[in-house]
């Protein structure tokens, strides 16, 4: 079996983008399933009910897995462990502050530095033939929507635009597909305990791994105010005892961050992105919208620097 993939409990830009590359893959006479480990945020379930496609399900036999194209993710750590190195052929990610990786069966990598994986799967795309059909555009325009906070946010790039232009023609998304995205969102946050491992990527930084979990949705502070917070970071942080932690949770309707974590390291490497708060536990508060990708991992580099000195 051939797959396209994305990391475990995908995000709509994952999703999307690998829809459109099997869809492209079956133009092109090739067979590749998509399949997704763990589950569909709703926002992703209110786009695919939108545009008409079939919800993507899992693998079933994992054993039968040949070869696999991965989407919005290029770490073995973030894949599910049914998909082994040796059967990942391709790569379209968009996360180049992290090191590349090494598969040895590889036959195409490509990670570049724009806002959405969607916005490279448009390009190949139009390299291949021309816009996709106007189910997988609207499909593609969404996961680069999303994943650049409506076009705003801070990884929007001009070839993300671009493609988001060509995708909706210069129309945009409809305005009742955007507000229908921004509530499934905010509902999708759920429990405190269910928030903080919904998107969890986990990150090598020398021998260390480092597991970052991101909630982004408008009113997601709202969980740091509710009673069982407190007990849902210490759950994290025991479920993940050997590794450096932190979770972050970013209001896109405040455009603001706090970032949780125990860990000395992460502290030091982060505290000069806003105002750190010490109570029960540390917080950093950032009065601005900080992802996970443009503003905490490019600063994983720096931890070894930080281990080496506290360790002197």
């Amino acid at each position: 079996m051939n797959i396209v993939t994305s990391y475990v409990n995908p995000d709509i830009d994952g999703v999307a983008g690998m829809l459109a590359v099997a869809e492209l893959r079956r133009r092109a006479g090739e067979n590749y399933r998509p399949v997704v480990f763990g589950s569909l945020d709703a926002e992703t379930e209110v786009v695919l009910r939108h545009v008409g496609l079939a919800f993507p399900t899992g693998v079933g036999d994992v054993n039968s897995i040949e070869s696999a194209v991965v989407i919005d993710c290029h770490s073995p750590l973030q894949l599910a462990s049914e998909v082994s190195p040796e059967s990942v052929v391709e790569v379209i990610d968009h996360h180049v502050d992290q090191a590349d990786e090494v598969y040895p069966n590889i036959l195409r990598y490509r990670n570049e530095l724009v806002g959405a994986a969607c916005t490279l799967v448009l390009e190949d795309w139009i390299a291949g033939s021309a816009r996709p059909p106007d189910q997988y555009s609207t499909l593609l325009a969404a996961g680069i929507f999303s994943n650049t906070q409506g076009m705003t946010g801070p990884s929007v790039t001009d070839r993300d635009r671009r493609a988001y232009s060509v995708c909706t023609q210069g129309r945009g998304l409809p305005d009742s597909l955007v507000a229908e995205m921004a509530r499934a969102r905010a509902s999708d946050i759920g429990s405190p305990l269910a928030a903080v491992f919904r998107d969890v990527k986990a990150f090598a930084v020398g021998e260390r791994i480092v597991r970052l979990s991101q909630i982004e949705a408008p009113g997601s502070a709202f969980l740091i105010a509710k009673p069982e917070w407190a007990n849902a970071l210490k759950q994290f942080q025991t479920r993940f005892a050997d590794d450096e932690t932190a979770v972050s949770v970013v209001d896109t309707a405040s455009e603001t961050t706090d970032v949780f974590t125990d860990s000395p390291l992460l502290q030091v490497v982060w505290a000069r992105l806003g105002e750190a708060r010490r109570g029960s536990e540390w917080v950093l508060h950032i009065p601005r919208i900080a992802l996970r990708k443009t503003d905490l991992v490019p600063l994983l580099d720096e931890l070894e620097t930080s281990r080496q000195t506290q360790g002197s």
